[in-house]
């Protein structure tokens, strides 16, 4: 075990592969802080996705507590870090120090000029393709750590299969519910399960591409020849008995026992329940900023047919006084005087 670990941290010395740094993050720390460290360069990456060019999110401070808290006291996490591209960056500049390395910060690989030290406009699509495919690497990993896909990536999968942003909220809004309700009625056999063909899950969840998988990411699996998604234990085996109070005409069934949640179980759900919490948020966000924009966008088209209005109404009112020919003008744009029409005589 201990020459693995030299492995591990020899191959971290060349930046490591994620794959590399979880297995370092697994050797030496508890599956609750390899869980939150993921989660926290999760949220780092889809922030650079969905800000390119807000360069305060390119390079995070050694000194940040909630880094040093998460991830940067932890063995692997610095490791982490660097498999997803950021590392310590050059001073730069034309100074003799301008090839020693800061190691106060943490910066996103391609974002600082080598040569000058100066950052860049904004991240290109190439390197957003970077980010995105480091980040399907890490929430490959929290999968492996979970048993279950990442709310985040199954929520994205969903959008990117056609669900509006109102079928996306009201189905994470459901399977938020059931979450919240197992956490505060364990006992209760009914929150442990859920009938796929239930009218209520089928509107808001089972009818959409993804819909099961997003259950799945909550921790549900299917049984009962898929008519059912039960709660599935972190640790122990999956309990088909559970709540069953009559499976014999003569009398209870032996095997009943109360359903509970166990530590692990409890703490997934937990990180779950704000997994949906934050998802929702977001969704919300967007959906807000979408209306900002049409709002902005009708205002503008408003503006433009009254500019349009005005200049054929100003066309239309230009009134011709006496007859033909040439006249004056007044001050209010008619014409006066000029030749009459019609013989004299």
């Amino acid at each position: 075990l201990a020459g693995f670990g030299f492995l591990l941290e020899e191959a971290a010395d060349t930046k490591p592969s994620v794959p590399t740094a979880f297995s370092i993050l697994r050797l030496h720390n508890s599956p609750a802080e390899v869980r939150t460290a993921a989660d926290t360069v999760v949220h780092y990456l889809e922030n650079l996705n969905r800000k390119p060019k807000d360069a305060k999110l390119w390079k995070v401070a050694i000194t940040n507590k909630a880094y040093a808290a998460r991830i940067g006291r932890l063995r692997g996490g610095p490791e982490l870090m660097h498999a997803v591209g950021y590392n310590y960056a050059q001073r730069g500049g034309k100074g003799t120090d301008r090839h020693e390395v800061d190691r106060a910060w943490l910066v996103l690989d391609g974002t600082v000029s080598a040569t000058t030290g100066t950052p860049i406009s904004f991240l290109t699509p190439t390197m957003l393709t970077v980010v995105n495919e480091r980040r399907e690497e890490v929430e490959a990993e929290v999968k492996a750590i979970d048993g279950a896909p990442s709310v985040a990536a199954t929520l994205r999968a969903m959008r990117l299969d056609g669900a509006t942003t109102s079928e996306t909220r009201a189905a994470a809004e459901l399977v938020l519910t059931y979450v919240t309700n197992l956490l505060l009625n364990p006992k209760d056999s009914r929150v442990h399960r859920v009938r796929v063909k239930n009218p209520r899950f089928q509107q808001a969840v089972g009818r959409l591409s993804h819909g099961i998988a997003l259950m799945e990411s909550a921790g549900f699996v299917l049984v009962e020849a898929g008519s059912v998604l039960q709660l599935r234990p972190i640790n122990g085996e999956l309990d088909l008995d559970l709540g069953t109070t009559t499976t014999k005409a003569d009398g209870a069934n032996p095997k009943f026992k109360f359903p509970k949640l166990d530590d692990a179980t409890e703490g997934f759900l937990y990180r779950r329940k704000a997994d949906l919490e934050a998802a929702i948020a977001h969704v919300e966000a967007e959906n807000q900023a979408v209306k900002a924009i049409e709002a902005d966008q009708g205002n503008k088209l408003r503006a433009v047919r009254d500019r349009d209005d005005a200049e054929a109404m100003g066309q239309g009112g230009e009134h011709n006084h006496g007859g033909h020919g040439g006249g004056r003008k007044c001050a209010a744009g008619h014409t006066h005087g000029g030749s009459r029409g019609g013989g004299g005589g």
